[in-house]
C-alpha cells in the first residue's frame, strides 16, 4: 500500500508504523512524475476535477508531500504515523 503524506514537515522526516509487526517505514520524497498525485489533488480539491491541471501547479501543490510503501497484513491494524 502507498500511503501519502500531504503536509510539509520539519527536516522532511516522518514515518509509520505498522503496530502489530513493529515495522517501520520511513516516508521519503516521490520519485517519478508528478502527474501520479493528479487524482489525489483532485480528491482533496486543490485541482477541479473537470479542470486538465498545469503541471507548475502539480509541481507546487506536491513540493512536500512524501510516500511510504508498507504492507499491512490482513485483517484490522494500527497504523501509527510520526512525523516532526
Amino acid at each position: 500500500m502507498r500511503l501519502v503524506y500531504p503536509f510539509p514537515t520539519e527536516d522532511a522526516h516522518a514515518e509509520v508504523r505498522i503496530v502489530a509487526t513493529g515495522e517501520r517505514v520511513a516516508f521519503k520524497k516521490p520519485t517519478g512524475k508528478d502527474a501520479q498525485f493528479v487524482p489525489l489533488l483532485q480528491t482533496l480539491g486543490e485541482i477541479p476535477a473537470g479542470e486538465e491541471p498545469l503541471l507548475e501547479t502539480v509541481k507546487e501543490e506536491t513540493k512536500d508531500f512524501l510516500i511510504a510503501d508498507v504492507k499491512i497484513p490482513a485483517g484490522q491494524q494500527v497504523v501509527r504515523v510520526h512525523a516532526r
